[in-house]
């Protein structure tokens, strides 16, 4: 008899946890899933973009430390720096200095 209980005993261990993935997915799990699985798509393809914007902020980086030429043309182009013996040369509206006048 004590077997017997035994058994009784398994068999309702076995059943619980047999039941509780259902429990915990729920009564439809495949289309769960299939929103897991999109969600999945989602995350990997922002980890994607997100990987490759390090890298180029990297590279970026690395050129600032490394190469003169970044550094120069973005002191030009930015700063508007120039090197001691350089002038620069600004044209005001071509338009309005070109002898034309504008009808009235």
């Amino acid at each position: 008899m004590r077997w017997l209980l035994r058994v009784a005993l398994i068999a309702a261990i076995v059943l619980v946890l047999s039941a509780l993935p259902y429990q915990l997915i729920g009564g439809t799990g495949s289309g769960k899933l299939g929103a897991m699985h999109q969600e999945l798509h989602r995350v990997e393809l922002e980890i994607a973009k997100t990987s490759d914007e390090l890298a180029s902020r990297r590279r970026r980086v690395d050129a600032l430390k490394n190469d003169t030429r970044t550094i120069e043309t973005i002191a030009r182009q930015e700063l508007h720096m120039l090197y001691p013996h350089e002038k620069t040369l600004r044209l005001g509206d071509v338009e309005s200095h070109s002898g034309s006048e504008k009808p009235q």
